[in-house]
C-alpha cells in the first residue's frame, strides 16, 4: 500500500449526508481505502442499506440517524462520538439541500430550511467536533461548496447565498486553525447528476449546454484531498473554473452571460413548480 492510501487506512471519518448521491460514493471509496466510517444522515432506512452494503469490507462501521438542522440532532452526534471515540480524524460536511425556483416564488419555510441545512448545521456541527478533531495527530475538515458559491446564479439565489457563506466560513476557519493539527478544505463541484436536482434542472442544464459530473467524479476528488492531507480549495470542472476566476475579477462579464440565459432559467423554474 502506498503512502497516499495509508492516509485513509484505519482513519476514523465522520461523513454527513452519507446516503446522498455524492455522499454514498464517498462512503464507498473510503471503505475501499480501509477507513473506519461514521455515517450520518436523516434517512435511517437508507443508512441501514448503505451500512449493509459496506459493512463486510470494513473493520467496523457506525451509523447515526440524526436531523442535523436541529440542536438535538447535532448533540446526538457529539454524544455518540464522546462515548465511543477518543478522537476524530476526518469530518466531511457533505449534507445539503436545494430548491430550484425564482427567489420570490420560494416561501419563507423553504428559505429557512435551506439556510439551516446548508449553513447553520455544518458550522455548528464543526464547532462541536473541533475538540475531538484536535485530539488526532493530524485531522481534516472538508466542507462542500459549489460553483454557485463563487458565482451567484439566477434560480438558485438562496442556495448560492448558502454556498458563498460556506466558502467564507471555510476560508476563515482554515486561517484560524493554521497553527493547529487540523487542516480545512473546501470543494466546489459544478453541476452533478444527483437526486438533489429535479428533472427540470437536468433539462435546463442540457438546454444551456451545462456539463454535469457524476457523483463518482466528485467523490474521487474528495478522496484526493484527504490523501493529500493539506488545506486546499478545489474547484471542479472546465470552463467553470475559468468562470469563477472571471467572476471574481470582472463580474459584469458574467452578468451579461447569465442575463442572456435568464428566460431559459425562468422557463424551467416554472416547470419545476408545476
Amino acid at each position: 500500500m502506498n503512502k497516499a492510501n495509508k492516509m485513509l487506512k484505519d482513519r476514523t471519518v465522520l461523513l454527513t449526508g452519507a446516503t446522498g448521491g455524492i455522499g454514498s460514493e464517498i462512503a464507498r471509496l473510503l471503505s475501499s481505502n480501509g477507513a473506519q466510517l461514521i455515517l450520518v444522515d436523516i434517512h435511517e432506512s437508507s443508512l441501514e442499506s448503505l451500512a449493509k452494503e459496506l459493512g463486510a469490507g470494513l473493520p467496523y462501521i457506525k451509523t447515526i440517524a440524526a436531523n442535523l438542522s436541529t440542536s438535538q440532532g447535532r448533540e446526538s452526534v457529539k454524544m455518540f462520538l464522546d462515548e465511543q471515540y477518543d478522537s476524530l480524524d476526518m469530518l466531511i460536511n457533505c449534507a445539503g439541500i436545494n430548491e430550484f425556483s425564482m427567489f420570490t416564488d420560494l416561501d419563507d419555510d423553504q428559505i429557512e430550511k435551506m439556510i439551516s441545512v446548508n449553513i447553520t448545521s455544518p458550522i455548528l456541527l464543526t464547532k462541536k467536533l473541533i475538540p475531538l478533531l484536535g485530539k488526532s495527530n493530524h485531522s481534516q475538515i472538508i466542507n462542500f461548496g459549489s460553483t454557485f458559491g463563487s458565482i451567484g446564479y439566477p434560480g438558485f439565489v438562496t442556495y448560492s447565498a448558502c454556498k458563498f457563506a460556506i466558502r467564507g466560513f471555510t476560508e476563515a476557519l482554515r486561517r484560524e486553525l493554521a497553527k493547529t493539527n487540523i487542516s480545512v478544505s473546501y470543494i466546489a463541484p459544478r453541476a452533478t447528476r444527483t437526486n438533489i436536482n429535479t428533472e427540470p434542472v437536468n433539462d435546463m442544464n442540457d438546454a444551456l449546454g451545462v456539463k454535469m459530473d457524476t457523483p463518482q467524479i466528485v467523490a474521487a476528488q474528495v478522496i484526493s484531498i484527504l490523501k493529500d492531507g493539506k488545506s486546499s480549495a478545489r474547484y471542479l470542472g472546465w470552463p467553470e473554473k475559468l468562470f469563477v476566476r472571471i467572476n471574481s475579477l470582472i463580474p459584469k462579464l458574467v452578468d451579461g452571460a447569465l442575463i442572456k440565459q435568464l428566460d431559459t432559467i425562468k422557463h424551467y423554474a416554472n416547470l419545476n413548480r408545476s
